[in-house]
């Protein structure tokens, strides 16, 4: 099976940066920043994650969390080691991803087609960090030396498809479980998408979804639109969403022009399981899944809804895998046209 995807295999991938070029400040601190800076690519693709709205922070492991646009970093290893880190991060950031349910072999398929993505960034940072400075921050995943080798090989006959190397990172890599990346992925497949969705027995919160749509729509027409009904938003007036949801923390990124790059809330109360949202979004879809790497209690699944205001994202967590816990937007900056 070939996925139709766009070559990644790039004529430049070991250019070094140009003396001059802009330092850009990842948030990471300045060690990280001066190796980012040195290959260009590494340089560019942090840059471009950045300008759609991720930011960068420390934590516990590394991830990317697609719902709310944060990259993790595992804190506590070697300067080269976090960038080699960030450097795989990003892959994952810039690709933009979605999970194929359509059968249980189609979304092992897709999900290590996103694993080739976040390898093919690290191997590229890795060979250009190297060239440019002598310094080698490895790679994120086991068998480093194998998948070099196999980058050299098959870059002899270009292009080099992220669907190929995925595959073999997923058949060569674990989950702390012992279960090879394509087992893990299968697994869950079998385990949350295979199954029927059961009633919550919940009726149909009307306050609660009017506002969700409200907040898209004005989201779409700017961040101060959005501030006027957004919970905790001093002078909104409004600190719940329903009688029995309550707002724990929100945040809006404004860009300079006033429009919406993301916002996203965590929500408090009673349980709103996924059969509620699905009772008032028919047309949900799975955006992210739990990837194999993630630390325990950490783990993140990911539903959309789309409408003319753009996309609304649904998060569970591990920490209560069958409930609600954040709710984002990501605004289209105007209506969708036919």
């Amino acid at each position: 099976m070939t996925l139709a995807l766009p070559p990644t295999v790039f004529a430049q991938d070991i250019a070094c940066t140009s003396p001059g070029a802009v330092k850009y400040e990842t948030g990471l601190g300045a060690e990280i920043d001066d190796i980012v800076h040195i290959p260009s690519r590494f340089r560019s693709e942090t840059r471009e994650a950045q300008r759609n709205e991720w930011t960068f922070e420390y934590g516990n492991a590394a991830y990317a969390n697609r719902a709310t646009k944060q990259i993790t970093i595992r804190q506590g290893a070697s300067a080269l080691n976090m960038a080699s880190q960030l450097s795989h991060e990003v892959g994952h950031a810039n690709y933009n991803y979605r999970e194929d349910l359509s059968s249980r072999d189609a979304y092992i398929r897709k999900a290590c087609v996103d694993e080739g993505f976040g390898l093919l960034e690290n191997i590229i940072a890795h060979r250009a960090l190297k060239k440019c400075s002598g310094m080698d921050m490895g790679l994120i995943t086991a068998e480093p030396d194998f998948f070099l080798a196999k980058y050299e090989e098959l870059a002899q006959r270009p292009p080099v498809y992220a669907n190929e190397i995925g595959y073999m990172f997923c058949e060569r890599n674990r989950v702390p479980t012992g279960e090879t990346y394509i087992d893990y992925y299968g697994n869950w497949y079998d385990a949350n998408y295979g199954l029927a969705v059961e009633s919550s027995g919940v009726e149909v919160d009307a306050e609660l979804w009017d506002r969700v749509e409200d907040m898209a729509e004005r989201a779409r027409l700017g961040a101060s639109k959005l501030r006027e009904v957004w919970p905790a938003e001093a002078g909104s007036g409004v600190r719940s969403l329903s009688k029995q949801i309550t707002v724990a923390h929100s945040e809006i990124r404004q860009r300079s022009d006033g429009s919406v790059g993301l916002a996203y809330m965590n929500v408090a109360g009673r349980c709103i399981s996924r059969s509620e949202v699905l009772q008032r979004y028919p047309e949900l879809y799975l955006t992210q899944a739990p990837r194999p790497h993630d630390p325990p209690g950490t783990t993140r699944t990911v539903w959309s809804a789309l409408g003319e205001w753009g996309e609304v994202m649904f998060a569970f967590t591990g920490k209560t895998p069958n409930c609600l816990e954040a709710i984002s937007f990501n605004p289209w900056p105007q209506p969708l046209v036919d």
